[in-house]
């Protein structure tokens, strides 16, 4: 005789299939299994993601305090509307970056205002010590937020009081709302792929680049037998990886993607461009949930310029262009077509490290 054909649905669950359980026979309809295709999506995991990163800047914004520095907007682009990166101009920043060596640099977040209260640069760093609301109780008001507080920001070789690298230290705060070591590894992991098939390039008449830059760096990979190796060089420069912009010298306004970003016309250069937004698109929506919690109006704004120019639909934008300065050194400068905020973080195997901004008179560690 044949064996009995088993008709019972395979999502039934039997108190003979669980002896050790107490439990009752459960049916489940088709409609209540969980749709898998859906919940595993990589849309769906990319959604939630995102999520993540917004709730995440929510709270940077929550907890970070503002500074008004004596600077306005029109004094900052004044510099702009002329000619740029005037032999005086750079010579006074690199003066005022000499001054603020011995400064001590601060390691917290914060957001600078312009002297109205528009937000100029927001840092995304450790958890900011309080202050603000501890101004009029001495604790974190209940329903308040640093939005609705602001106070100045004091410069000079003392820094601002208990913002500084050993107040860090001391206070021992972990809360990090920057990329980790492991995020900039994986960004630096990415531009070294990308360049070892996009050589980086350097033009000698840009002015952007120090005086004395070469277009390699040169470096000694350590001792053999007590002696130095011989000096190993690598290409630097900058690669620009832009969806649409108007090529300098022409009148006819029509928008084009960068050299750089086609691979510089060759289809295997091509794929290098595309794996490397490939490889760095998780970061990158996270840079965008920051930039729309700091910059709500100007996000919708490069969101709508983005979809309207995007190439390669791997980049998640709203930037429609990035700029790789790959171990390169550079002096002060304003770059020609910039217009908005821009975002800007180091990656490499390096500690320590500072950033100068000489027109803010703001030193960041």
């Amino acid at each position: 005789m044949g064996k009995k054909k088993n008709t019972e649905p395979n999502h039934i669950l039997r108190r003979k299939d669980f002896p050790e359980a107490n439990v009752k026979d459960i049916t489940m309809s088709q409609k209540d299994l969980p749709d898998l295709n859906k919940a595993r999506s990589y849309e769906r995991i990319e959604s939630r993601k995102e999520s993540d990163h917004e709730r995440v800047a929510r709270q940077w914004c929550d907890s970070t305090p503002r500074f008004r520095l004596d600077v306005s907007y029109d004094d900052l682009l004044a510099r702009s509307r002329g000619k740029r990166n005037k032999k005086a101009d750079v010579q006074a920043a690199k003066a005022a970056i000499e001054e603020m060596k011995s400064w001590p640099s601060d390691p917290y977040s914060a957001i600078f205002q312009v002297s109205t209260g528009e937000a100029l640069l927001c840092v995304f760093s450790y958890k900011a010590p309080d202050e603000g609301p501890n101004a009029i109780n001495g604790e974190q008001a209940e329903g308040v937020n640093y939005g609705d507080y602001y106070t100045h920001y004091a410069t000079g070789p003392r820094g601002h009081r208990g913002r500084r690298e050993v107040d860090r230290k001391r206070s021992q705060t972990t809360t990090h709302y920057g990329f980790s070591p492991k995020d900039c590894t994986i960004w630096m992991e990415a531009d070294q792929r990308l360049h070892s098939g996009l050589t980086p390039r350097t033009h000698a008449r840009d002015v952007r680049h120090a005086t004395d830059a070469k277009p390699y760096m040169a470096y000694t990979p350590g001792l053999v037998d007590g002696e130095e190796r011989c000096e190993a060089k690598e290409f630097c420069g900058v690669t620009h990886l832009v969806h649409g912009w108007y090529a300098q010298g022409h009148t006819n306004g029509q928008l084009l993607a960068s050299s750089d970003l086609l691979g510089r016309h060759t289809s295997a250069n091509s794929g290098v461009v595309r794996h490397h937004i490939t490889l760095t698109r998780t970061l990158a929506l996270r840079l965008s949930a920051y930039f729309k919690v700091a910059f709500p109006e100007t996000h919708d704004k490069y969101r709508r310029a983005f979809d309207a120019g995007v190439y390669f639909p791997e980049d998640p934008g709203p930037w429609i262009g990035r700029a790789v300065v790959y171990k390169l050194q550079v002096d002060p400068h304003m770059d020609g077509l910039d217009d908005g905020p821009t975002v800007a973080f180091p990656a490499g195997y390096f500690s320590g490290g500072e950033a100068y901004f000489p027109d803010l008179h703001v030193k960041l560690r």
